[in-house]
């Protein structure tokens, strides 16, 4: 998890140096955490880390995730290919301020 969390500020500095547009950034990002997050699964489960109470917390998320979802679409596309770059990069770079603390 924590070389996941730690992947973030370099994975978006590496997709905005490929030039990549802002929708396929996004959704490259994703993609990639969630093949890492569900490959965890099986280790989570042999340890016991999921019971009945995390995943009925899980599915009452859900909800917040999708509108988490649907808000990250509407500004995505309300907000021009540079400013996008600049935040992520700005983003990226406090991210990993905070990973050096």
């Amino acid at each position: 998890t924590t070389i996941a969390n730690a992947a973030g500020p370099v994975m978006a500095s590496y997709l905005l140096l490929k030039r990549m547009p802002k929708e396929q950034l996004v959704a490259t990002g994703a993609w990639f955490f969630l093949t890492v997050n569900v490959a965890k699964l099986p280790i989570y489960a042999v340890n016991g880390l999921i019971s009945s109470g995390s995943v009925t917390f899980d599915l009452l998320m859900a909800p917040l995730v999708v509108c988490g979802a649907l808000t990250g679409f509407g500004l995505i596309t309300r907000i021009s290919q540079r400013v996008f770059d600049v935040l992520t990069l700005a983003l990226a770079a406090v991210s990993a301020l905070f990973l050096f603390r």
